[in-house]
């Protein structure tokens, strides 16, 4: 195999490290690209740029600091809101740190056999489906070449979704994503490659799930099945 970025289609960029498809700070340490698949000013720039945004994103920065106790580094996870930070104190316990009264416990009752129920309202950031759906066509677009290799990945029919993962424009579908969660101990990625029913990628991030179509068609639309689960869709076009 020739050295080929399979994001840049670049052949004289220098390749010396890995790929992890999903950020390893997520508990990734088996989806990985070998060397050549991925040039260093891709995989230190725009890649760990995208990786960033997707650790960040509240719900899987929740989600992350319940799963994931520690990061690659070996230290203790956190996760911050604009009014509250949840720290990792151990693999099994948290740390609730309030920023302002907003992010103080509420409705604190207890149910009996020393449990104790309550609410905590976590502020983010304004919510920016482009940066989030870039983010997630990395790693698909990563698992692609993970499941059919890289000269399939290099294929020029990916154009337009590598176009997007470096913010040359908006990309021609929807991101279907579920705003009911309900947090579990499992993380998935599920490819569907059909040639007439586009090549979906179904995240599931610890009970979070997204959907995407790395192709412009077809588009991807709520049905009432997918209302009913609570999915919401976005536009991801200019």
């Amino acid at each position: 195999m020739i050295n080929r970025c399979i994001f840049c289609l670049s052949i004289t960029e220098i390749f010396t490290s890995i790929e992890h498809i999903i950020p390893e700070s997520l508990g990734n340490n088996k989806l990985i690209l070998p060397i050549g698949y991925v040039c260093d000013k891709c995989n230190h720039e725009i890649l760990s740029t995208l990786d960033n945004i997707l650790l960040k994103f509240e719900p899987i920065s929740f989600l992350k600091v319940q799963y994931v106790p520690y990061t690659k580094k070996g230290k203790l996870s956190k996760a911050i809101f604009q009014n509250l930070v949840i720290q990792s104190t151990s693999p099994e316990s948290l740390m609730l740190i309030p920023q302002d009264r907003t992010g103080k416990i509420q409705n604190k009752k207890e149910i009996g056999d020393g449990w104790i129920s309550f609410e905590i309202k976590m502020q983010g950031k304004i919510f920016q489906p482009k940066e989030i759906a870039k983010a997630l066509y990395k790693v698909g677009f990563g698992m692609v070449a993970y499941a059919k290799g890289h000269d399939y990945a290099c294929n020029p029919k990916f154009d337009l979704a590598r176009d997007f993962i470096f913010g040359r424009g908006g990309f021609e579908n929807n991101m279907l994503m579920r705003l009911n969660i309900k947090p579990q101990l499992k993380s998935q990625i599920t490819v569907q490659d059909k040639e007439k029913e586009g090549l979906i990628v179904y995240f599931n991030f610890y009970g979070f799930w997204i959907i995407i179509n790395l192709m412009p068609e077809p588009k991807l639309k709520i049905n009432e099945q997918l209302r009913i689960l609570g999915f919401n869709e976005y536009n991801l076009s200019n």
